[in-house]
C-alpha cells in the first residue's frame, strides 16, 4: 500500500461523508459495504480495503461496532485538515490468529515488504533485523555483521528469505511482543522528525575514521568511560556516575553520560557528533546498561555495535527488570554481567573496582571505604 493508495482511501472516506452527509458520532456505514464501495472506488482487493478500513479504525478515525463503522470527532479533523499520517498495529489490522509461521509472515509481508520509496509502512532490512533480534537467540548485535554472518555461511541475503527464516524461529507465545516492537519502528518512521533522528538510525552503519577491519591503537588515547544507556534508565546511570566519582574518577572529564548535566553534549553541539568524537578521540571503556527498554532505542543498540566494531573494553549492567537471557544476542555465554542481588554481585563489583583504578592510576581505596561505596552502589540500583 503506497502513499497514493493512503490518499485515495481518504479521498474516498472524504467524498462519501460529504455524499451522505455524516457528522461525528453518526452512523458511517456497513463494514461489509464500506469495503465493497472502497474495492470499486480504488479498483482494490477486498483484502486491500480491509487492511486499510481496520487502519482507520485503529486510528479512530472510524469506529467499529457490530456490522457498522461510525464516523468519529476525530475522523472529521482528519479528514478535514487532509491529516495523511496513519499509524499502524499490525496485530490489529492483520488476521494472524492460529495461522502456521510460514503463512503469518507473508501475510505481515504483504504490509511491509514492497514498493520502497512508496509504501509508509516499508521496513527496510536493517530496521527489520533490529526489531526481530531480541526475539531469537543467537544473532550478532547489528545487522552489517548478520549480513556478513549470512555471506560466510552462503546463505541467502534476500530481505524476505532470511526475513521468514529469522520470523518462523520466533516462540509462539513472543510473536505479539514481536509485531508491537515493528509497530513502533513503523510509527517512528512515518511520524514527524527532524534530519538529526534519521541520522540517528543510520549511525549503525557509519564508517568511522579509522577503517573497522582494523582495531584502533589506543595507546595514546586518553581512556574515558562512555555510558551507553536509555534514557529511561536515567537513575541507574547517575548511580554508576556516583560510583566512578566515589572511585576517584572525574566526572566532567573522563565521563560521558548523554542523560546527565555535565557529563553529556554540550549546550550548541551536534548530539550525533558528540557521539562520534567519543569513539574517534578516546580509548573509550563502554558501559551498557542493558534493560528491555535499551533494546528499544536505536540509538543504544547503535553505540553497541560501534564498540563492537571497534573493539572496546566494556562491562554489562543489568536493570532488576532485565533477564540474563536477554543478552544472549549481544555477550557471549562466558561474559560476566552484573545484576544486583545476585550471588557475584561482591565479586564482580570489585573486579569492576580494581580496573577503573588501574586504568585511570587512581589511589585505591581503603576496605572500609570501598564497602561503604559498594553497598552505596548496590542499594541505589537494586529497584533501578
Amino acid at each position: 500500500m503506497t502513499n497514493k493508495d493512503i490518499d485515495k482511501g481518504i479521498e474516498f472516506v472524504r467524498q462519501q461523508v460529504k455524499k451522505l452527509g455524516v457528522i461525528p458520532g453518526n452512523i458511517f456505514m456497513k463494514a461489509n459495504a464500506f469495503v465493497e464501495s472502497l474495492s470499486k472506488y480504488a479498483t482494490w482487493s477486498n483484502k486491500e480495503s480491509n487492511l486499510f478500513a481496520n487502519i482507520l479504525v485503529i486510528n479512530n478515525i472510524l469506529s467499529c461496532e457490530g456490522m457498522f463503522l461510525r464516523f468519529t470527532q476525530t475522523g472529521y479533523s482528519f479528514i478535514n485538515e487532509k491529516q495523511t499520517t496513519l499509524k499502524i498495529d499490525l496485530i490489529a489490522v492483520l488476521p494472524l490468529n492460529n495461522q502456521k509461521p510460514d503463512i503469518a509472515f507473508y501475510l505481515i509481508w504483504d504490509v511491509i515488504g514492497n514498493d520502497k520509496g512508496e509504501n509508509p509502512f516499508y521496513v527496510d532490512g536493517k530496521d527489520y533485523y533490529n526489531a526481530i533480534k531480541r526475539f531469537v537467540n543467537g544473532l550478532p548485535p547489528t545487522y552489517s555483521q548478520y549480513m556478513n554472518q549470512l555471506h560466510e555461511n552462503g546463505d541467502s541475503k534476500s530481505r524476505c528469505d532470511w526475513g521468514k527464516t529469522l520470523f518462523c524461529k520466533i516462540s509462539p507465545d513472543e510473536i505479539s511482543s514481536f509485531l508491537n516492537s515493528l509497530s513502533e519502528v513503523i510509527n517512528a518512521k512515518i511520524s514527524p522528525a527532524n534530519d538529526e533522528a534519521e541520522e540517528l538510525i543510520e549511525m549503525e552503519d557509519t564508517t568511522f575514521e579509522t577503517p573497522i577491519n582494523e582495531p584502533m591503537d589506543n595507546n595514546n588515547r586518553q581512556p574515558k568511560i562512555f555510558i551507553s544507556h536509555n534514557t529511561d534508565d536515567r537513575d541507574y546511570a547517575k548511580a554508576l556516575v556516583q560510583l566512578l566519582t566515589n572511585l576517584g574518577v572525574n566526572e566532567e572529564i573522563d565521563v560521558f553520560c548523554s542523560s546527565l548535566p555535565g557529563c553529556g553534549v554540550k549546550f550548541g553541539k551536534s548530539f550525533i557528533k558528540a557521539i562520534r568524537e567519543q569513539y574517534e578521540n578516546h580509548d573509550l571503556i563502554m558501559l551498557f546498561i542493558h534493560s528491555p527498554r535499551y533494546y528499544q532505542s536505536h540509538v543504544s543498540l547503535c553505540e553497541m555495535g560501534a564498540a563492537w566494531i571497534m573493539k572496546n573494553e566494556h562491562f554489562s549492567f543489568l536493570t532488576h527488570d532485565c533477564e540474563f537471557k536477554m543478552l544472549d544476542a549481544v555477550i557471549t555465554p562466558t561474559e560476566m554481567a552484573f545484576r544486583a542481588g545476585q550471588d557475584n554481585t561482591y565479586p564482580l563489583l570489585n573486579d569492576f573496582k580494581d580496573f577503573i583504578e588501574s586504568k585511570f592510576g587512581l589511589t585505591p581505596k581503603s576496605i572500609n571505604r570501598w564497602d561503604d561505596i559498594k553497598s552505596d552502589f548496590i542499594n541505589a540500583v537494586l529497584k533501578k
